[in-house]
Order: structure tokens, then C-alpha cells, then sequence
């Protein structure tokens, strides 16, 4: 603070006063409730797979990557912003990581979390994935009774995906 003709001024540089505004708009969207080691969950808008969506310079971001740069700082160039929580709607600065996105794979995988009907992605449920692999029928006929791609069968026959699964 200074003081011009008997008046405070700030003295603020545009890039700290713009971070000041995203905290006072961001932080409302949080629920903390949980303290500061459990998971902080973004209140506002989400993506259909949990993550939130935080508006900011005409464009939306992930929260939970929000979260980190208010708090943490800037995200290395090439790195991904990852759970230790697993929860997407997670921005608690604690429960996150600057990672790879092969980092991210392997994390997934050690977790048991990669693939399958919770990915959001999968149009197979894990019975549907079981009847496959016991049925006698062609491929191509499996991949137009289940609505998928004949490859994807394929990878559930070969053991490329859906490996779990028995």
C-alpha cells in the first residue's frame, strides 16, 4: 500500500490482482468440509466423468488444475495434474501431483482403475465383457450384437483389454 494526494493506493501488478479475483471466485465452489487432509469437492459445473469445470479468460479449465496453480503454482510444461485421491471432483492442492500422462497410466493401472465399465468410456458392462469371452460366436457377429467395433472384440479375445475379467 502507498498513499497518492492523501488517498491508499495498492500497489498490484494486473497478473496478482487477476489471481486475486480467480481466488475469491473459485474458493466459493468448494466444499472443505472434509478438513484439510480429506478431498475438497468442486460444487459447480462438472464433466460427465466428475471433473470440474472452472471458467476463466473466456475458456473452461479443470478445476482441479485451478486448484494447483492458486496454490502450488504453475504446471511444468509437459506434465498432467494427477489425483493421489482418485476422486475427480477433488481440488484439494494436497491430493494432487504434477505428473506424466504415463505416469498417470501406470498410477491407473497399479490402482486397478484402468479400463472397464467405470472409465465412462466403455460401452461393455463387466457381464456383457464375460459373455464374450465364453460364447462360440464369430467375432463380427459379437461386435454387432454388442453395438461395438469388431476390433474391440478382438481385444477382449486376445486378452487386451478387459484382462480382469474371466
Amino acid at each position: 500500500m502507498g498513499r497518492c494526494l492523501g488517498v491508499e493506493i495498492s500497489i498490484i501488478s494486473s497478473e496478482e490482482n487477476m489471481k486475486l479475483l480467480l481466488i475469491e471466485r473459485f474458493w466459493p465452489k468448494v466444499d472443505k468440509s472434509a478438513g484439510l487432509e480429506g478431498c475438497w469437492i468442486w460444487k459447480a459445473c462438472t464433466q460427465k466423468d466428475g471433473y470440474g469445470q472452472f471458467w476463466v479468460n473466456g475458456g473452461m479449465l479443470q478445476a482441479h488444475r485451478v486448484a494447483y496453480e492458486l496454490v502450488i503454482g504453475p504446471i511444468p510444461k509437459g506434465l498432467e495434474i494427477l489425483h493421489k485421491c482418485d476422486n475427480p471432483p477433488c481440488v484439494n492442492p494436497f491430493h494432487l501431483w504434477a505428473g506424466t500422462q504415463s505416469e498417470n497410466i501406470l498410477d491407473s493401472m497399479h490402482k486397478g482403475r484402468q479400463g472397464g465399465e467405470l472409465s465412462g468410456t466403455s460401452k461393455l458392462k463387466s457381464f456383457q465383457v464375460a459373455e464374450i469371452k465364453r460364447s462360440n460366436l464369430p467375432p463380427y457377429r459379437l461386435a454387432e450384437f454388442y453395438h461395438v467395433d469388431s476390433s474391440t472384440i478382438q481385444d477382449i479375445l486376445h486378452g487386451r483389454t478387459w484382462s480382469r475379467i474371466r
